[in-house]
């Protein structure tokens, strides 16, 4: 009986992590950027394949400024975007549904 409780617990913890590790959000170049520069935003989703995705740009100081970077993903739930850096940002945070936020600094 113990036994079976472990090995059911073990499913719903390797379910639980392979949902929560199937969305992904990727910025390329990572970590610091420069002004003017384009960035490659790529996203991937299986259970939103064929659909219409929006990432949101985040970054600005005092004031926050949204800016929405929209992608159609393949059947496979892939995308990609483009962003060029802001250069009155320090810094921005990207967000996509289901998946981690990703921070950038700006130089």
């Amino acid at each position: 009986m113990l036994q079976n409780r472990f090995l059911s617990s073990l499913l719903v913890a390797s379910l639980f992590s392979t949902v929560a590790s199937a969305q992904k959000l990727t910025v390329t170049p990572s970590g610091v950027v420069k002004a003017g520069d384009t960035v490659t935003i790529s996203y991937s989703n299986a259970n939103k394949a064929k659909t219409d995705v929006t990432v949101l740009v985040m970054g600005g100081f005092p004031t926050v400024t949204v800016i929405e970077v929209r992608m159609t993903l393949d059947e496979n739930g892939n995308g990609t975007g483009t962003w060029v850096v802001d250069g009155t940002w320090r810094g921005a945070t990207f967000s996509a549904p289901d998946a981690s936020d990703v921070t950038i600094l700006i130089q």
